[in-house]
């Protein structure tokens, strides 16, 4: 049988071993919370630099796109020029899945639809004259 000493030293003992528990688990969730808060900054940091970089990459491909589009641009071929739309408008032709600028083409007007038919009659025309002569010399030549 233990004595009332006894049972008081183990009393003690039991409760000094629960503080040091206490003590050791409220360390532990000290340590556990800096090193969390030290890895948050770390991924803080890293998420800012990838928005960084991707703004600069959004920047860039609309550098790019802008570029393009005053680097390329398809023209009408009315007789025997390449011109623009009379206004000097121009529509973007744009590729549905990337949302990239394929090129630029003319927004022509009436006055350019009807340039293009008059020329094209008077080409039309000669063009008939000439296929007539070739055969008219074919014909003589015979």
């Amino acid at each position: 049988m233990q004595t009332s000493t006894e049972n008081v030293d183990s009393q003690n003992m039991t409760q000094d071993l629960e503080e040091d528990i206490a003590l050791d688990l409220e360390k532990s969730a000290r340590e556990q919370s800096t090193a969390l808060y030290e890895l948050n900054k770390k991924v803080n940091s890293w998420n800012m630099a990838l928005n960084s970089k991707q703004e600069i990459k959004s920047q860039n491909d609309e550098e790019t796109q802008e570029k393009k589009r005053r680097e390329t641009s398809v023209k009408n071929l009315i007789g025997y020029e390449w011109k623009e739309a009379s206004n000097g408008a121009k529509i973007e032709v744009v590729n549905p899945a990337t949302s990239e600028l394929i090129d630029t083409v003319p927004n022509v007007t009436e006055e350019d639809v009807d340039e293009a038919v008059k020329v094209a009659m008077v080409e039309q025309k000669n063009g008939l004259k000439y296929q007539f002569m070739k055969e008219l010399t074919n014909y003589i030549n015979l």
